[in-house]
């Protein structure tokens, strides 16, 4: 299994921990940081779809995991 689809099917995951259907098996694990990196040939003109696309992995990937929040 690739390790993003890891990642999908633990933030998929999220409501059954909390609920208590799902239970950690090594709650002291921590997966490592990542940096995302979004690579594009110019920053003087940025087309609305890339810069969509930038916006959003910012957004998804900044703050707090799901899983870690209380």
């Amino acid at each position: 299994m690739a390790p993003t689809n890891a990642l999908v099917r633990l933030v998929a995951s999220v409501a059954d921990l909390r609920a208590g259907r799902l239970v950690q098996v090594l709650p002291e694990y921590r997966l490592p940081d990542i940096d995302v990196l979004a690579l594009y040939p110019s920053r003087r003109h940025v087309s609305a779809k890339v810069r969509a696309a930038i916006d959003f992995l910012v957004n998804a990937f900044s703050g707090v995991p799901p899983w870690d929040e209380t």
